[in-house]
């Protein structure tokens, strides 16, 4: 008999330690360095087909497990949870993800703030900027209308210094301070020589 046979533990650490040598140089490789994570990670991802209650028990193990990382390994933590969340995603129903989600939030030693970071997507992120510059557009826009339909067209450079500005806040002080102006001057869009 084998030694390998004899000992299937050691046949399965072993054959984790080659699936992480054969990673490339990456963040993956990093991400998975621990034994115990690429285990625990290959167990639901073996458990992805199973029926709808022995996966949720996994996904709670693997993120029992995943929520003990701390330290230096924080940041581990959150690609994987981001790992087990694209799976959840891709691999089981859609009238599955509610449940998960929440089997995901109540795990052990939960930090609400990690798994709402994994969900946030980069198409979110982007989807957030491009509202707050369009909402700053607008804002310009309305400040720009306020002043003409006030006082008529506007210095050269009080428009470029309104169109120049990508600070919220500033174009609503503007705003503010044109309610109560008495000239454009007391806006105090550009500086008066």
């Amino acid at each position: 008999m084998s030694k390998r046979a004899a000992n299937p533990k050691a046949t399965a650490e072993e054959r984790v330690r080659e699936i992480v040598r054969q990673f490339p140089e990456n963040g993956l490789k990093q991400v998975l360095s621990s034994e115990g994570n690429v285990r625990d990670l290959l167990a639901l991802l073996k458990a992805r087909k199973e029926k709808p209650a022995a996966f949720a028990q996994r996904l709670g193990e693997t993120v029992a497990k995943l929520r003990e990382l701390a330290g230096p390994e924080q940041l581990r933590k959150v690609e994987l949870f981001s790992y087990v969340e694209g799976l959840v995603y891709h691999s089981r129903g859609e009238n599955e993800h509610q449940v998960l989600r929440r089997r995901i939030d109540e795990a052990p030693g939960g930090d609400r703030l990690e798994v709402d970071m994994v969900r946030r997507t980069m198409a979110d992120v982007l989807m957030d900027k491009g509202r707050l510059a369009e909402r700053l557009e607008d804002r310009k826009r309305t400040l720009v209308e306020q002043l003409q339909d006030r006082w008529g067209p506007l210095p050269e450079q009080t428009a470029q210094a309104i169109e120049a500005t990508q600070d919220a806040e500033q174009i609503r002080a503007w705003l503010r301070r044109f309610a109560t102006a008495n000239d454009l001057a007391s806006v105090g869009i550009v500086s008066q020589p």
